[in-house]
Parts: C-alpha cells; sequence; structure tokens
C-alpha cells in the first residue's frame, strides 16, 4: 500500500535494522518480578513448570509472562485443580 501505515511502518523497521542487536519492540516489564510460564509443556509432566523471573531477564518467545503477579497466581497456576484443568480441556 503506497502513501498507508504499511510505508511508515517499514521505514520505522529500516531505521531499527541498523540496530540489529535491539528490540525494535520492548515488552518486558521495566522493573518488578513477573510469573513465567511456558507456551508448551509435556503431558507427561506432573506440574507446569512456572516461576517468578526478575525484570532483568529477558524473556523469549517461548513463554508467556505475566506482569505484577502475586503468589496466589502462582499457587493458582501450580495447584492439582489446574493441572488436573489443563489435561482435560
Amino acid at each position: 500500500m503506497h502513501g498507508g501505515t504499511d510505508d511508515r511502518q517499514g521505514a520505522a523497521r529500516g531505521a531499527w535494522a541498523d540496530f540489529p542487536a535491539l528490540f525494535m519492540e520492548n515488552r518486558q516489564p521495566r522493573e518488578g518480578n513477573y510469573l513465567i510460564v511456558p507456551r508448551v509443556s509435556s503431558e507427561r509432566r506432573y506440574y507446569v513448570p512456572t516461576g517468578f523471573m526478575t525484570s532483568d531477564t529477558i524473556a523469549s518467545d517461548a513463554v508467556q509472562i505475566i506482569p505484577d503477579a502475586a503468589l496466589y497466581h502462582l499457587g493458582v497456576l501450580t495447584s492439582s485443580v489446574h493441572m488436573v484443568w489443563m489435561r482435560t480441556s
């Protein structure tokens, strides 16, 4: 599309091509901890590996993050009730 939004996005991407070691979009929490959950896990596991990470740790695209999560959220996600629900849905 000429003269539209795609041209502006393409120009922005072109400018970022000069900095291949930097992220074009930063979606990491800037401060505090976040909960990390893998996108894929084995059905043979009793529990899905879940945990807290600091904002200094960069999450990959293989995980989902929950910013500003509390211990309560970790408890729910690692509970046996949640694990049974994950296996049946």
